[in-house]
């Protein structure tokens, strides 16, 4: 369990430096023909441009038949760059020229994951309402909405579960939203998950659940809050 959550830690820092991550391994089975199909990399200046907000530059490229699936020189899918950087304007261009809302990364990473681990609430809710899956997750096994626990970005869970989401969703180990918000210490974020309806009870395929990660973590807080929804 330790170990699974020095990976999440790892992972949502990776995407918080400014949105990339790691990109070593194989994409998620289910994306890995989408995601390896596209091999074009994006020219620097288009890179720029949604760095910069340059959104005249941005659509000239896309106008000139640009690639919306193509790659910046990370690796990474073109939408999720944008998106990483909050720039909402720019992932409306990439979408609305055909970029695939889930294309992911070698890891996985997809635009929603990024948006979410962020705390771009509206790009979160553009992606959604373009069909982006809140399912899918990386080869780690987060969601974008376990991401965004992570991260305390409880506004972001709230569009998720608007759209959906269970609030009791978990990695293929059973670790849920809940425990991860547990785990980074992110009190409001449990507080928005327990209302949401996250059952406090659950537990990994370990029988580790919330309130013992809380009770390890010596949160007095956090166990009071969860110890009040059982």
């Amino acid at each position: 369990m330790f170990v699974i959550f020095c990976q999440l830690f790892r992972l949502v820092q990776s995407i918080r430096r400014w949105g990339t991550v790691a990109l070593s391994g194989l994409c998620l089975t289910g994306l890995y023909a989408c995601a390896t199909a596209v091999h074009q990399q994006v020219p620097l200046s288009v890179k720029e441009a949604v760095e910069q907000g340059d959104m005249a530059a941005l659509q000239r490229y896309l106008a000139l038949g640009g690639n919306a699936n193509a790659r910046v020189e990370e690796g990474l899918p073109l939408l999720a760059y944008a998106a990483g950087l909050g720039s909402l304007p720019g992932s409306r261009a990439i979408l609305q020229a055909g970029a695939s809302p889930d294309l992911a990364g070698q890891d996985g990473t997809t635009a929603l994951m990024m948006a979410a681990v962020r705390g771009h609430d509206r790009i979160v809710q553009m992606l959604l309402d373009r069909g982006a899956d809140p399912d899918v997750s990386n080869i780690q096994g987060f969601t974008a909405f376990i991401l965004a626990a992570a991260e305390g970005h409880w506004r972001v869970l709230e569009i998720f579960v608007q759209h959906g989401v269970d609030p009791d969703q978990a990695t293929p180990g059973g670790i849920t939203a809940l425990m991860a918000a547990v785990i980074r210490e992110q009190p409001a974020t449990v507080e928005t998950l327990l209302r949401l309806g996250a059952d406090p009870r659950r537990t990994t395929l370990n029988g580790v659940s919330a309130i013992d990660l809380a009770q390890r973590r010596r949160n007095a807080r956090l166990v009071r809050l969860l110890e009040m929804r059982r």
